[in-house]
């Protein structure tokens, strides 16, 4: 018994080796659950790095689309910039941005706006319808200078032909001539009390083409020096005797031109002289009974009295350069009403 007690003492091998299987099992089934954790992190981050590439991969894609396309982003926020540009200062070339930067004193001393039908007519205002004058020999002539290769562009005489003396008081050509009476239809039904006109020849045609029914219905037309051309220098703005314009227009008053053109010198009127002389024109306009009033002159001149005699505030696009045998309607107020 007593050895038989012994041996109920012993622990059973069974027991023993069913121990010793449990307590190896422990250790391999951590194992298992670490691999597993460890695949499933594995897994997780070649996903995730999967999905971080091709992200990125999308994110390059988008962006080298962008570098393709900044530079057209640049060029239409420059075209952006250009159509506003023209939209509040309609094209001013260089001669007009130097007028602005005067900063005359004592101007402006009156404002304008474009004027339709529908507009209110202040005291003291006029209804003013500035023309261009149509094509003449000197516009023509720099035309065909302009297309000579560079080094030999210069006429017969060696120079520009505005500079020619040739060119002086040059016509209307055959083109301006047209361009003239095609404005005659719109200006027919214009109620025009009154036409004043650069005594150039230019202007006097173009006037006496363009205005034709109210030269016929005895609307007065008067040449004034006042709304010349830039005066000195080229040739194709000085004045003829005034006797060959009165001779050519009859209709045209010319009673208050010099019977020769004293003014002209060789060296350019400056700016500041012109839009001041323009102020001075619109004085007078405003000295006028009439009320709505034609103006025929030239380019140079309207470009002076627009971007440096008047507020222009109102309606920019006034400013920009005339085309030949263009109209604009204009509502001309003094400051002080």
């Amino acid at each position: 018994r007593q050895h038989g007690a012994v041996e109920h003492s012993k622990p059973r091998a069974g027991r023993v080796v069913g121990c010793t299987r449990h307590t190896m099992a422990i250790p391999r089934a951590a194992d298992a659950g670490a691999a597993n954790a460890a695949a499933a992190i594995t897994t997780t981050t070649l996903a995730a790095t999967v999905a971080i590439m091709s992200k990125a991969k999308s994110i390059c894609v988008d962006l080298s689309r962008a570098l393709l396309l900044l530079p057209a982003a640049f060029s239409l926020a420059s075209l952006f910039r250009r159509i506003n540009n023209l939209r509040l200062h309609g094209r001013l070339n260089a001669k007009a941005l130097r007028i602005r930067k005067l900063g005359l004193e004592g101007l402006p001393r009156f404002r304008v706006r474009l004027y339709t039908q529908d507009l209110d007519i202040p005291k003291g205002a006029k209804v003013v319808y500035f023309v261009r004058h149509g094509e003449a020999a000197h516009n023509a002539a720099a035309v065909e200078f302009g297309k000579k290769p560079a080094g030999i562009a210069e006429d017969s005489h060696g120079q520009h032909p505005y500079r020619d003396p040739a060119m002086t008081d040059p016509k209307l050509t055959k083109r301006g001539q047209e361009q003239a009476r095609a404005l005659s239809a719109h200006a027919a039904s214009l109620p025009i009390e009154c036409v004043l006109l650069s005594p150039l020849l230019r202007t006097a045609e173009t006037a006496a083409l363009s205005l034709s029914s109210h030269l016929r219905n005895g609307v007065p037309f008067v040449a004034v020096e006042d709304c010349r051309e830039q005066i000195g220098m080229n040739f194709c703005d000085k004045r003829g005797p005034v006797a060959i314009a009165a001779a050519r227009f009859p209709q045209i008053d010319f009673s208050g031109v010099e019977a020769e053109d004293v003014a002209f010198t060789r060296e350019r009127e400056t700016l500041e002289a012109m839009a001041r002389r323009a102020d001075r024109f619109l004085e007078y306009i405003c000295t006028r009974p009439e009320m709505h009033i034609a103006v025929v002159t030239h380019s140079s001149f309207m470009s002076a009295l627009f971007n440096g005699a008047v507020d222009y505030s109102q309606s920019p696009r006034l400013c920009s350069w005339f085309e030949l045998a263009e109209m604009r309607a204009v509502l001309l107020i003094p400051m002080h009403k």
